[in-house]
């Protein structure tokens, strides 16, 4: 068995004059988040509805690639922020939760 590990070309469905247009009408920050860096050597990213191809803005690459993990549903983002928001109180992790150990070798 053999795999092919050459990196494909992208296809690229939008233009870098349509990205850049977008950006700056966005003020030249990320349309979710506010970003004014896209967090990635690759640039910033047009996001778009993957069912109906519509363009909704440029993202950095943390947005972009949270759209992605959430599968574009607003149910399951909803449901992700009310999970962090109940383990957060004054911005910290409340006390008595078990920690995460970091062990570096």
């Amino acid at each position: 068995m053999s795999f092919d590990f050459a990196p494909k070309p992208k296809q690229r469905r939008f233009t870098a004059e349509l990205r850049e247009r977008l950006l700056a009408e966005q003020g030249g920050v990320c349309a979710a988040c506010g970003a004014d860096d896209p967090g990635s050597h690759n640039g910033w990213h047009v996001d778009h509805c993957h069912k109906s191809q519509a363009v909704r803005g440029v993202l950095c690459r943390a947005c972009n690639l949270t759209l992605g993990y959430v599968k574009d549903d607003p149910e399951r983002l909803e449901l992700l922020l009310a999970y962090l928001l109940r383990f957060q109180f004054d911005g910290l992790c409340p006390e008595g939760l078990p920690r995460v150990q970091r062990v570096f070798k």
